[in-house]
């Protein structure tokens, strides 16, 4: 295990990310709760007399998208305001006081540390050494061969310019 600190987290990026969350969250609840309004818009409608039936339909799902895009605004641009609050004084908080601390183990991405299992996206696991594979049980150092890793190609990390 691994020991980390978090000492800082930039503002502007927590928080456009809190109001993206925030958003997607009204608007998904929105839609949730619009089907039955709609409902109750036709219900309302259908008592109508004088043949406005489509018309008073039309303003209640108009009326509920406008809400439900009116909320998912509102609760981004808080969420956006509130989130930079509270990562601000994190900041302030944490850097006086040395911070969040948190435990982490770094696995390979089946869960099965050092196996060698690949998962898709991820590079292949290191393979056993050719010398070993066939059966030889001495290492290459002690065989007298090359422990030093070959030579890179010329202009291999330096800078693109």
């Amino acid at each position: 295990m691994t020991r980390i600190s978090i000492r800082h987290i930039p503002v502007v990026r927590a928080a456009n990310i809190a109001a993206a969350l925030y958003a997607v969250a009204v608007i998904v609840f929105s839609l949730v709760f619009a089907v039955p309004l709609i409902l109750i818009a036709g219900a309302a409608g259908s008592q109508a007399t004088d043949g406005q039936v489509g018309s008073i339909l039309a303003g209640g799902v108009i009326g509920v998208l406008i809400l439900a895009l009116v909320g998912a605004l509102f609760y981004a641009v808080m969420g956006w305001i509130i989130t930079a609050i509270a990562v601000a004084l994190f900041n302030f908080v944490a850097s006086r006081l040395g911070g969040l601390q948190t435990d982490v183990v770094f696995e390979t991405p089946t869960g099965s540390a050092g196996l060698g299992y690949a998962a898709p996206g991820y590079p292949a696991a290191y393979s056993t050494p050719p010398a070993y594979q066939t059966g030889q049980t001495t290492p290459p150092a002690a065989r007298g061969d090359s422990t030093q890793p070959p030579t890179p190609p010329s202009g291999w990390g330096q800078p693109q310019g």
